[in-house]
């Protein structure tokens, strides 16, 4: 008998022995233990509840894991505690990085800042070509004057003190190199306002709740020859509305010039 109950066991996959688990309430002690020795022997992780929960706890809500395991606490029954932990979540954030107000106050001292300083490229390239205009050459009176004089002096015989002139050499053409050329490919890639990674951010955005919210906080960047590692540091609001700063490590393949070719994330 023991051993027709352990052939069914064995005939069944992965995903009806872990349903099974899941639904452990339904069978005997005996049949669920041989259900978790056999998953054991199978190399199948079986993660209990609390476990579940702890890793909620460090998981970002508006990333794909949290859901999966949120998805997983609900079959077992822990909606309670998925509550509980979303709103120590919640206050974390609100006491920690502060409310939507805040952002945008933020973004409008930066908008004023960006607007004085425009004012300012513009007041000096203003002056710049005041400057320039005041500085040409006036019509002399005594131009007219000179060239009578010049007519009435004597002309000079240079015959036979004749030279060549030797030709200018034509001016040397300065091409980059292809160094240079692959670091002006790179720098390129590189927002000149705040330093972050065009692709990068694009890649970002499409992850994020809310892509408006998307405010770089730093950029750096390590030149592997055949790819960059692009460390971005950001701020955005999350699925609760609560301002998060987040970190994401990116490879950017490039080409033999320098050029993006494709991105993928790396795990920290």
């Amino acid at each position: 008998m023991e051993n027709k109950f352990l052939k069914v066991i064995a005939s069944k996959s992965n995903e009806e022995l872990l349903e099974i688990l899941n639904s452990k309430q339904d069978y005997q002690p005996e049949f669920i233990e041989e259900v978790k020795i056999l998953l054991e022997d199978r190399n199948i992780e079986i993660k209990s509840d609390e476990k579940l929960l702890d890793v909620l706890r460090t998981q970002n809500p508006y990333f794909p894991q949290y859901s999966l395991i949120r998805e997983e606490l609900i079959k077992r029954g822990r909606e309670n505690d998925i509550l509980k932990i979303e709103s120590e979540i919640k206050s974390s954030m609100v006491s920690k990085t502060g409310t939507k107000e805040q952002i945008e106050k933020q973004k409008k001292e930066k908008r004023d800042g960006a607007l004085q300083f425009k004012i300012i490229v513009i007041s000096i390239l203003v002056f710049v070509i005041w400057f320039l205009y005041s500085v040409q050459p006036t019509n002399n009176p005594n131009a007219e004057t000179e060239q009578e004089q010049v007519k009435s002096v004597a002309p000079i015989d240079n015959s036979n003190n004749s030279t060549t002139e030797e030709p200018k050499p034509e001016k040397e053409k300065v091409e980059l190199s292809e160094e240079a050329k692959r670091q002006y490919n790179i720098d390129r890639q590189f927002s000149a306002w705040d330093g972050s990674h065009n692709e990068v951010e694009k890649y970002i955005k499409k992850g994020m709740n809310n892509p408006d919210s998307y405010e770089n906080v730093e950029t750096s960047y390590s030149d592997k020859k055949k790819y960059l590692i692009v460390l971005t540091t950001y701020r955005g609001t999350n699925s609760f509305n609560a301002i998060v700063t987040e970190q994401m490590k990116v490879r950017v393949n490039l080409d033999n010039e320098g050029n993006p070719v494709s991105l993928r994330e790396i795990n920290p």
